[in-house]
């Protein structure tokens, strides 16, 4: 299947040979050619018979690379060019058929020198995809960061156990990350604050074979209060940040401009960045916000938002939901009747945006113009901004790169008709977490590791650690732990009794994935789905199930006191497998301590 990464240029080239000759400037290719086998095998080399094509066997009914078990002689291949200094982000997807946990195909990238000698190579890894029309593909992901030019070689590759036959589609190799220099985020909320320090951040792409960090002259600069403009070195820098704490009382007061240069002797910058900060006089008094420790501050308390996903707000269901230990909840209908209905049950009530407003799900395609589609939304938030259970308004679902500038003008036109109100997106890629952070207040990241294409129960801490360093702890995190069944996807309804791994999380996986969020580092918890447990369970085991969830529910929300509390003290040290946090709580330390996998760990 042809397909365009995210980047927005389509993956084509040239035929690559593959044998591994000594390199030659015609072998030199900075994409990929054929990526989705529409053209047969070309490009790919000479294969042995195990390796075919199959019309009809790729994703969305297209063409794939196909192995079928037998005796490996040849393997696909194709040579393309690399630039030392900089990452590669390769993978594709792969389905394996029949279901067999062994045998799991290599799908790996080899970088060579001048020399042909081997400088790196990189295994790409299963990764889960929060796709619920998968079909069985799993995306295959590896990054690799070869240390010099100039070529690598793209294998794929089956072990001698594996058995069956294994399907490959819409293979990608792109450079990992975006300009030498991008955004500029600030650690404080609406980029605003009337007193303390406030930490500013810059997102580079440092190439640093090409650019050594100790040639590089990175800079901040601000304007003070007499107008004179102040240049001052980073706290941090490496090659894919700079950061900077600045006091408040040092900026102009109202509006001025933070801004940062990365500047080398001799020779033009090779990026700047800028960003509008405001110096207040006093605090904005906003209902929703948050404090330097990320906490959700309403109407000026701490609050620890602890809910789930519903279809819709209705008085029976929410004679069922208050049965729970919840403080909120997260419908994709949002209305004035509803937002009533959570007012007069005492909950907070997420608004869902995402059908009204231009992205990846938005309703109106088609039928009225993304600038329509906006001014719509505006009107409607407009109409409910003011009502006392609204608590945050949901804008992104699982986006792609490509929505990243439709939904920069939704975040600002959000923010400017509504004051009081934060933005809430919920991510399913770690990697696209820094390129969003100027887009969304607050982050949900929502791994559901079981029956997930192999995912591992570890994600639950992995992608909220990952999302926390990607906006340098400087943005609240509301997790999204997985509490419903893969298998209730329609496209995975006839694999339940055949995939094991399709079924709702035990209690201890349950319990485990929150805690796990909450090590690293999220103020506030909305598994989905409610509404899921609702529709697709019966009975007994139905009850049994709501019953598992509101127990674990309610052990966070007894811990409440410790949850809202200032951060602890740092741990260093721990043995693999294991996480924590700590929190101080009048004078004395807590800690939580997570074992992120499902063994024991000394």
């Amino acid at each position: 299947m042809k397909i365009c990464n995210e980047l927005g240029f389509a993956l084509s080239g040239i035929v690559c040979a593959l044998s591994l000759c000594a390199y030659s400037a015609e072998f030199q290719n900075a994409r990929l050619v054929n990526d989705g086998f529409e053209n047969g095998l070309a490009g790919w080399g000479s294969p042995s018979k195990e390796w075919s094509v199959a019309p009809g066997q790729g994703r969305e009914k297209s063409s794939a690379l196909v192995w079928r078990a037998g005796k490996t002689g040849s393997v696909p291949m194709q040579r393309l060019a690399i630039q030392g200094g900089m990452k590669y982000r390769f993978g594709a997807y792969v389905r394996v058929v029949p279901y067999n946990p062994k045998g799991l195909p290599k799908i790996t990238l080899r970088c060579y020198d001048w020399q042909e000698k081997l400088r790196c190579e990189v295994v790409a890894m299963p990764s889960g995809d929060n796709d619920p029309n998968a079909e069985g593909w799993v995306r295959y992901e590896g990054i690799a960061a070869p240390p010099t030019d100039p070529y690598c070689d793209l294998l794929v590759e089956m072990p001698p156990e594996a058995k069956g036959c294994v399907y490959f589609d819409d293979f990608y190799y792109q450079i990992d990350g975006g300009k030498t220099v991008g955004e500029m985020i600030s650690g404080s909320y609406r980029n605003e604050a009337a007193s303390g320090k406030v930490r500013f951040a810059v997102a580079l792409n440092v190439n640093t074979v090409r650019y050594p960090l100790s040639t590089l002259k990175p800079v901040f600069s601000f304007e003070g209060e007499d107008g004179k403009r102040f240049v001052i070195a980073p706290d941090s820098f490496s090659y894919d940040k700079a950061l900077v704490s600045i006091e408040v009382a040092r900026l102009k007061r109202g509006a001025s401009r933070v801004e940062f240069s990365l500047g080398r002797s001799g020779a033009p910058a090779l990026g700047t960045s800028s960003l509008e900060f405001r110096r207040l006089a006093s605090p904005a008094s906003r209902r929703v916000t948050f404090d330097e420790y990320n906490r959700t501050i309403v109407d000026g308390k701490p609050f620890f938002p602890l809910g789930m996903f519903i279809d819709k707000v209705t008085k029976e269901e929410m004679a069922v939901y208050r049965q729970g230990p919840f403080n909120c909840i997260h419908p994709y209908t949002v209305s004035k009747e509803g937002l009533d209905i959570c007012h007069d049950t005492g909950l907070m009530c997420i608004g869902t945006l995402i059908f009204h407003a231009p992205g990846r799900h938005w309703r109106g395609r088609g039928r009225i113009t993304p600038e329509k589609a906006l001014a719509n939304t505006l009107t409607f938030v407009d109409s409910l901004k003011n009502h006392p259970a609204l608590l945050a308004w949901y804008t992104i679902d699982e986006d792609q790169l490509a929505y990243l500038s439709t939904q920069k003008k939704n975040h600002d036109e959000i923010w400017r008709i509504d004051p009081d109100h934060p933005i809430y997106a919920a991510l399913d890629r770690p990697e696209h977490v820094r390129a969003f952070a100027g887009v969304f207040d607050v982050i949900g990241m929502d791994p559901y590791p079981i029956g997930n294409n192999r995912g591992g129960i570890e994600t639950a801490f992995g992608w909220g650690s990952a999302a926390n360093e990607a906006m340098y702890a400087m943005r609240p995190m509301w997790q999204i732990p997985q509490a419903y069944n893969w298998g209730w996807h329609s496209s995975r309804k006839n694999q339940i009794g055949k995939n094991p791994e399709l079924r709702f999380p035990t209690r201890e996986e349950f319990r485990s994935m929150m805690w796990q969020a909450i090590a690293a580092g999220a103020n506030g918890l909305l598994p989905y789905g409610f509404f899921e447990i609702r529709r697709n369970m019966k009975g007994a085991e139905r009850d049994a199930t709501w019953k598992m969830v509101c127990e674990e529910s309610q052990k966070v929300r007894d811990r409440f006191h410790v949850l809202l509390s200032p951060p602890g003290p740092a741990i260093e040290g721990l043995p693999a497998g294991l996480a924590a946090r700590t929190w101080n709580v009048g004078g004395r330390t807590w800690v939580l301590v997570c074992n992120l996998t499902r063994r024991a760990v000394n």
